[in-house]
């Protein structure tokens, strides 16, 4: 005997039950199999006490629990086959449905119902894009509805009107809030809430001291909400609304996303527009940038309604404090012509009111966009405005921001003395004003100066500094390139290691919170990392994905650098075919947006190129030309020139040029404590230097070295490094 649905018996069905199971213990002969099916009881069970004593030994409990996401997967791919976005609606599906088998399928029926899932040639195809997977809400199936609405059924108007009120919140709700919203009947709220919690429709969950309420099933919601009337529903999202904003006056910061989404369901945009831009700049500041991005969009939608209901300048004021958020958002993203577009729109309206404050901070953003264009006399005038107004106003917290991009236009220029003197006054003020930000700012500012010097502790300690500042913000944008210089600098003092895990670090991030900058950053710095342990596969596959981002973003910059590194590439190979294309392509960039001193390297790869190539003078010429274009002295990039230099010399014969060079490369590195460069500089002398004892000496210290560097690494890693450096091959890195 089975008996499906035993939730839903009164208790003198059960009673009858129990007596046939009693008399049938007792009586019959022949054994018999009874099958029960319920749903957990929520309340006293007048069969459980029986079930537990009377018949404990002859009862066998299953537990039926939600299916697996695998499963649904499964369930799909007999429908769907092998399509592109199929598990991420059988996650939202698993999610929606509970885990339940009956509601699941019942949803995917109605998904074909409704055209969703449809039929193209005898195959099933899914009709949505990956958004609309992810946000288009899913049908609820017309045998579910009934089940729900049954279970509705009878409810009193008040008691299902806080029903409705907990339905119509994003998020699981606190009773006091539902109490503010119904008037604060607290014995009515509670007789409300245990008859919805008996019924199954709401669950009660306990965080700490605090309740928390949510509905018991999420397919429940749709049904509740539209019980409502679309006006009186409006109604309730304003009280609902305005019960918040009471409720959480002191601490308004931890609820603006749910205020944003009842007044704006409340039909109120003066109310809705600020609390959407409070709700993007809180997603702003912890890094959920295209999450803020929606926000800030939703507000410029909602602006022009809301700006009927403001004085005209305090709409120019928000709609200018939207367009720089909105900007920020956009510039982090990598959509930088929109970004400058919303500066631009709100420098105007800065200049329309005369906000000396906002326009400050509106030259700031426009400074550092232009110092992305490179165009520097631009950048420095608009961040000198960007000062000067900040000091006529003697606001220490405006005057961080554009210290910080002075400091960077002085470095763009190798002017390290310049550019130091301003980072320190931008740590400064920012330890004077209590931001955070702008500290980690001064601090990466001071360790590039200090790396640029071949000071590589104090580099290595800026630098960490930096990054535990952003870290503890969750700015992770400024923190990828706080990473890759801390990368640049594990890997010239030999740590492969340690900037290897820093590099991939970095892009898992960057790709977390949809950062191709910093994604670009960190697989060009980790294709650095990939080739001195000899996995050039994998280092091109870094680069070239590095590539393309930043033709995406129009970033001819970091495409410059890309370039650099993808040289190496193609000289280890000796691809000479390959390395001219490489060099055709960065040459017209450098000429422009060569910030680093890449252009001596890129003569060097060239005269590399013609010695490999038979022509000793075209290489004696190009090393020539390298050396006077030298512009920034930096230890690093001397001698990174200085062993491109040697290599390409010895490419073309000339041993005692080359092993002159090496050895100043050799000192350069020692100097600074670049362990790596000392390492290249060694294993090209030991090809290069003259008499026995030379080579002999160079091999030994080479030799020796490579272990030390190696003793780090994973051993895979180790044995690719040794075969390139630990045998004193010459290595065409």
């Amino acid at each position: 005997m089975l008996l499906d649905d035993l939730h839903h018996a009164d208790r003198g069905t059960l009673k009858v039950l129990e007596f046939l199971l009693r008399n049938h213990l007792q009586l019959q002969a022949e054994p018999l199999l009874f099958g029960f099916a319920r749903q957990p009881p929520t309340a006293a069970d007048p069969l459980e006490t029986w079930l537990n004593d009377g018949a404990a030994a002859l009862v066998e409990r299953i537990e039926l629990g939600p299916i697996s996401i695998i499963a649904v997967e499964e369930l799909l791919a007999q429908l769907l086959g092998d399509a592109p976005l199929l598990i991420t609606l059988a996650q939202r599906l698993h999610q929606e449905g509970e885990g339940s088998p009956h509601l699941i399928s019942e949803m995917i029926r109605g998904l074909a119902e409704e055209g969703v899932i449809f039929d193209e040639g005898g195959r099933w195809r899914l009709g949505l894009d990956e958004r609309a997977v992810s946000h288009t809400p899913l049908p609820v199936p017309g045998s579910i509805r009934e089940a729900l609405k049954e279970r509705l059924r009878g409810l009193k108007p008040e008691v299902l009107r806080v029903a409705a009120l907990v339905a119509l919140c994003p998020h699981e709700v606190t009773p006091d809030v539902i109490l503010e919203a119904t008037g604060g009947d607290e014995h009515a709220l509670d007789d409300a809430l245990e008859e919805l919690t008996e019924r199954g429709v709401l669950r009660v969950r306990q965080v700490g001291q605090e309740e928390l309420l949510e509905l018991s099933q999420a397919r429940i919601r749709d049904v509740l909400v539209d019980s409502v009337p679309a006006g009186e529903r409006a109604a309730l999202h304003r009280r609902l609304g305005g019960a918040l904003e009471r409720l959480y006056r002191q601490r308004v910061s931890s609820v603006v996303e749910t205020l944003a989404w009842h007044f704006e369901r409340g039909e109120l945009p003066a109310k809705a527009y600020p609390y959407l831009v409070k709700a993007g700049v809180r997603l702003l500041e912890r890094s959920f940038v295209s999450e803020a991005l929606t926000f800030f969009n939703r507000a410029l939608a909602l602006e022009p309604a809301a700006r009927e209901l403001l004085i005209l300048e305090e709409a120019d004021r928000q709609l200018a404090e939207l367009r720089i958020q909105r900007g920020l958002s956009l510039f982090h993203l990598g959509s930088w012509a929109e970004a400058h577009d919303d500066w631009t729109l709100a420098d105007g309206l800065a200049i329309a009111i005369g906000d000396d404050r906002l326009r400050a901070r509106t030259l700031n953003h426009l400074g550092r966009d232009s110092l992305r264009e490179h165009r520097i006399d631009e950048a420095e005038e608009r961040l000198s405005q960007a000062l000067q107004l900040a000091n006529r106003l003697g606001d220490h917290s405006l005057r961080a921001d554009p210290l910080y991009g002075l400091g960077t236009v002085r470095w763009y220029r190798a002017d390290m003395d310049g550019a130091r003197n301003f980072w320190l006054e931008c740590l400064t003020v920012g330890g004077t004003v209590r931001n955070d930000e702008a500290m980690g700012h001064g601090y990466n500012g001071l360790g590039l100066v200090a790396f640029c010097r071949g000071q590589a502790a104090e580099a290595r300690k800026y630098l960490e500094q930096s990054a535990q500042v952003f870290e503890k913000l969750g700015k992770l944008g400024p923190l990828a390139v706080v990473r890759v210089n801390l990368v640049e600098l594990a890997h010239v003092m030999g740590n492969l290691r340690k900037g290897q895990q820093i590099a991939e670090r970095t892009i898992s991030q960057a790709r977390e919170i949809n950062h191709p900058y910093g994604v670009a950053l960190g697989l060009r710095f980790r294709s650095l990392i990939l080739q001195d342990v000899g996995r050039l596969i994998e280092a091109d596959d870094n680069a070239e994905e590095a590539l393309r981002l930043c033709r995406t973003l129009d970033n001819h910059e970091e495409e410059l650098a890309v370039y650099v590194f993808q040289a190496r590439i193609a000289v280890a190979r000796r691809d000479t075919a390959r390395l001219t294309a490489i060099l055709d392509a960065a040459d017209p960039l450098s000429l422009k947006f060569d910030s680093e001193g890449f252009r001596p390297l890129l003569r060097a790869w060239r005269a590399w190129l013609v010695a490999a190539e038979g022509d000793v003078t075209a290489c004696r010429a190009l090393v020539a030309e390298a050396d006077q274009l030298v512009s920034r002295p930096w230890p690093h990039q001397r001698c990174r020139l200085d062993l491109v230099i040697a290599r390409s010399l010895a490419e073309a014969g000339l041993d005692a040029e080359a092993a002159l060079r090496a050895e100043a490369a050799l000192k350069g590195a020692d100097e600074c404590g670049f362990r790596l460069y000392s390492l290249k500089a060694h294993v090209l002398l030991a090809k290069v230097s003259e008499g026995r004892e030379k080579l002999d000496h160079h091999r030994r210290l080479g030799t020796n070295l490579a272990r030390s560097l190696a003793a780090n690494l994973n051993q895979e890693d180790a044995e690719g490094f040794l075969g390139l450096y630990g045998a004193a091959r010459q290595s065409a890195l």
